[in-house]
């Protein structure tokens, strides 16, 4: 029924204007015919057609034809009848009388109300929002479509009346007959056309005017319909425009009122620079929120379906939630939140609880943790997952190093998670574990290491001042070749590296003999500056071996709580 309303608003008003009445040899007659038989049809289907009120599908039969025959039943028989068969009884007759017949037939432009109704059917309307969709338009551009569309028609129907017009009484004397106008069928049409167009628009050029009086009164209405049409489309167009620009429109006058604020007040480029830069920051961050609020205002399953197509994958690959099903990650997928931070933002700091984990949609991030060298991620890479499990606080830090957008996997959702799933939890924590064995164990590697450096370093030290003497003042500072000499020796077993100062290893720099204690004071000085660079590259190497000590008995406190929990 809707191809056919559409048929009879573009086609079929043609035909009648500028056609007439065909007999049964024309080829229009029959599909006129088809027309009349699909208007009969949808008359009868009418009384068996479910409708709705107040928003409950009504299905009685008797509160059917009730409404029917209240409403619609009486336009639909008018405009069922098949009025040009008139005309065509009467073709021998007055040719006037057969113009007037033809009148009647424009009743049917009656049915054009029904494509509104048409438009409530559900699957009709599935079919248009799905279009809409396709083509990602906004309300505001279906909006200027229909707008578009009902323009468009209104014109052609007011060029076919114009030509009907001057048909009524024969063309003489009527526009039709101006010199200009061409003789053929589809010339007048463009020059109704453009008349329609013109008047619609009130440009008004004057090469096509009415010529008779019925013509003017015909004109004069239209011009009065076609200034309202012109008034309603400027508004409809401003309003539209505004709707589809508004959220930039607002950000563009506060960028404005800004540059004015800091002409007035002489602001450093610098610090305008900045400012602009956090402006558009949070015009981005607002995006974000009412993409937030949009995804609350809609049910649980469709919020989810929503998620997984823009983070599933990324969520999946995360190492909690590889070896569980993807249909059971429900949960977690409506308890994700997304996240902006600006250039030089601190996602999480050293020492904070580890309440989410976190992936990256666009821009990059650099994780700094003491004694490693800073690691940068990009777009879908994943990071904070490493403290989650047994509670941990934060080891290192995330800073983002540009305009990132993340999604942040809350501990408690992948918790739950987990728990449900209980051998991947176990393989997950003899993973972390595993992993925090291996911390411990490099380490107490490295605090060995530095103890046997340092011891050797010293034993090397010694050993080179008991056999240059005095001399040792005279020649370069040899901590660095002492040193190099220290760690080239191969490691041996020490009992007493823990040891970190020349007076614990048992050895006196000074005890060197009498010939030691002979020497000038000039020697004695330069024994001193030695001893002062080896002892405070000592120290040195003695701080770190402290520092390197506490992060293993943090590590070992941290494993015994992740021993016991294991065990629970």
């Amino acid at each position: 029924m809707f191809a056919v309303l559409v048929y009879l608003a573009t086609v079929s008003v043609f035909v009648f204007s500028f056609l007439g009445s065909r007999g049964p040899a024309s080829a229009w007659f029959w599909v006129e015919r088809a027309i009349d038989c699909s208007f009969a049809a949808d008359l009868v289907l009418n009384f068996f057609t479910a409708y709705e009120r107040a928003g409950l599908l009504v299905t009685d039969r008797r509160d059917i034809r009730a409404h029917y025959l209240a409403t619609w039943f009486v336009p639909d028989v008018v405009t069922t009848f098949p009025w040009d068969l008139l005309g065509v009884s009467q073709r021998g007759n007055d040719p006037s009388q057969h113009n007037l017949l033809k009148l009647p037939r424009f009743i049917r432009l009656i049915r054009l109300f029904k494509l509104v109704r048409l438009t409530k059917i559900i699957r009709l309307k599935k079919r248009m929002t799905r279009l809409e969709i396709k083509l990602r338009l906004k309300y505001g551009h279906v909006k200027l479509v229909g707008l578009f569309i009902s323009v468009v028609f209104s014109m052609h129907l007011f060029a076919c009346l114009f030509y009907y017009v001057a048909s009524l009484d024969g063309f003489d004397g009527s526009w039709v007959a101006q010199d200009g106008i061409p003789s053929d069928l589809y010339g007048r049409y463009i020059a109704a056309l453009y008349f329609s167009v013109y008047t619609i628009t009130t440009i008004g050029y004057g090469d096509v005017v009415p010529e008779n009086t019925r013509e003017r009164s015909f004109t004069t209405v239209f011009m009065f319909l076609g200034a309202a049409m012109f008034a309603y489309i400027i508004s409809q167009v401003s309003n539209i425009a505004g709707e589809l620009t508004e959220s930039s429109a607002h950000h563009r006058r506060m960028m404005d009122s800004f540059t004015d604020f800091a002409t007035y007040r002489d602001l450093p480029d610098d610090l305008v620079v900045n400012i602009r830069t956090y402006f558009q920051s949070e015009h981005r961050r607002q995006r974000v929120i009412n993409e937030q609020q949009l995804l609350q205002r809609i049910n649980r399953e469709l919020r989810i379906k929503v998620i997984k197509f823009m983070f599933g994958t990324s969520v999946e690959h995360s190492r909690f939630f590889r070896s569980i099903p993807k249909d059971h990650l429900d949960d977690v997928y409506n308890t994700l939140v997304e996240k902006f931070a600006d250039k030089g933002g601190r996602i999480y700091s050293e020492g904070d609880e580890p309440s989410f984990f976190y992936i990256i949609i666009h821009g990059s991030v650099q994780i700094q943790a003491r004694g490693a060298p800073p690691v940068n991620l990009g777009k879908d890479d994943i990071f904070g997952e490493r403290d989650l499990l047994f509670n941990r606080t934060r080891q290192s830090r995330a800073i983002s190093t540009s305009s990132t957008g993340l999604v942040q996997v809350p501990r408690r959702a992948v918790m739950r998670i987990l728990q449900r799933h209980p051998r991947a939890l176990k393989r997950l924590r003899d993973e972390e574990a595993l992993m925090l064995w291996n911390n411990v164990i490099n380490v107490s590697e490295e605090q060995i290491q530095y103890q046997r450096f340092a011891h050797d370093l010293r034993e090397n030290a010694v050993a080179f001042i008991r056999q240059n003497g005095p001399n040792v003042v005279r020649q370069q500072p040899p901590v660095r070749r002492i040193s190099r000499q220290a760690s080239s020796q191969e490691w041996r077993a020490m009992p007493g590296a823990s040891q970190g100062s020349f007076g614990a290893s048992g050895y006196s720099l000074t005890d060197t003999g009498d010939e030691q204690e002979n020497s000038s004071q000039d020697s004695q000085d330069g024994m001193d500056l030695t001893t002062r660079a080896m002892k405070t590259e000592l120290q040195r190497k003695t701080l770190q071996v402290s520092e390197l000590e506490a992060g293993l008995r943090d590590l070992q406190r941290q494993l015994d709580l992740i021993l016991r929990s294991t065990l629970l």
